[in-house]
């Protein structure tokens, strides 16, 4: 294997004139940096990306981490970020984080060691206090998802508590009135939600229910996100004798699919 000394003995540079022509330094002779280039062709050398990833070189490639890589909502969203970062000649990795702690900040290692110029969060496991140690080696976003406290980090979102609260009018508009809710929820620690977006969405849903006079029953929410758990809920719903729920919101493009899937499974539901 070539190293940087063959390259300088070929082009007849010294090696420092090499490494000058590789970091693309804008003062080198044009001849000698032609020298360089035609010698690293014909010896077939390649320059080590980690070494020049710890001198700064910006490597054109963004992480984005995603809870689950086979949730279709991730998809849509992924597509789009890459087709606008290969506008601008930058590639994504994408980092299935399972909606685990340890394995975000795993990937946020990525940041730190220059191996990414900057991360995206797609989804969000980790408190700000943990992930803004991060931020000081390259920039981060957030993407649907966001943390409260983080108000210096540019998010991308929609309102979702407006989001939330139009989906429900149109349910009860429709002249539904036992409306179930489904989100990220843990019922031992009565509270809402995990996460600020899942906080806002509860809130819209609330409030259209307190406008329409329709008092919230906690029964009518369920724990979950996933396909398996909208497998689950439906299955719960159907087991009913009198099936309450004329209709279903979820909050969740994976747990939706997994409801239509067992929407045969009997009952009237409407979903949106």
């Amino acid at each position: 294997m070539s190293t940087i000394k063959d390259v300088a003995l070929r082009a007849g540079v010294s090696r420092s004139t090499v490494s000058r022509v590789m970091n693309n330094h804008p003062y080198v002779d044009e001849e000698k940096r032609r020298a360089v280039k035609e010698a690293m062709m014909e010896l077939g050398y390649l320059p080590n990306s980690s070494a020049q990833r710890l001198r700064g070189t910006e490597t054109r490639t963004i992480a984005v981490l995603v809870s689950r890589i086979v949730n279709p909502f991730f998809g849509a969203i992924v597509d789009a970020m890459d087709e606008v970062a290969a506008e601008h000649s930058y590639r994504l990795i994408l980092c299935n984080t399972r909606g685990n702690a340890d394995q975000e900040l795993h990937f946020l290692q990525l940041l730190r060691t220059k191996q990414v110029d900057g991360v995206i969060f797609a989804s969000l496991v980790n408190d700000w206090e943990t992930i803004r140690p991060f931020s000081e080696y390259g920039p981060i976003v957030f993407c649907n998802e966001y943390l409260r406290e983080a108000e210096d980090v540019p998010v991308i979102t929609i309102n979702q508590k407006k989001a939330m609260y139009d989906a429900t009018i149109h349910l009860i508009t429709k002249g539904y009135k036992r409306i179930a809710y489904c989100n990220i929820y843990d019922p031992l620690k009565q509270q809402s939600t995990l996460s600020a977006l899942a906080e806002d969405r509860f809130l819209g849903y609330k409030k259209a229910m307190e406008e329409a006079g329709i008092s919230f029953d906690e029964s009518w929410r369920f724990a979950g996100h996933s396909v398996e758990d909208g497998k689950r809920i439906f299955t719960e719903l159907n087991a009913w004798q009198t099936n309450p729920m004329q209709s279903l919101r979820e909050a969740t493009r994976s747990l939706q699919v997994s409801l239509l899937k067992q929407k045969g499974m009997g009952g009237e539901c409407q979903m949106i």
